[in-house]
């Protein structure tokens, strides 16, 4: 796998965020994708999210450190 010059990679992210929340795909658009974020605001959200696939459903993975800012 390659990454584009200051891209976090995978690994980084499971490092330095290692709490991962996992929510199916459908639910995270449209007005729910502001309610995570504005839930999200003052916890160490990484940057970066990324999809995975489990029994044809598609999830968005949230990724914390476990500690606000």
């Amino acid at each position: 796998m390659t990454t584009r010059k200051g891209e976090l990679t995978p690994a980084t992210i499971d490092r330095e965020w290692p709490h991962q929340i996992a929510l199916p795909a459908d639910q995270v658009k449209g007005a729910n994708n502001a309610v995570i974020h504005e839930f999200c605001r003052g916890l160490s959200l990484c940057p970066r999210n990324y999809t995975v696939q489990r029994d044809d459903v598609t999830y968005v993975v949230f990724c914390f450190d476990g500690f606000t800012n």
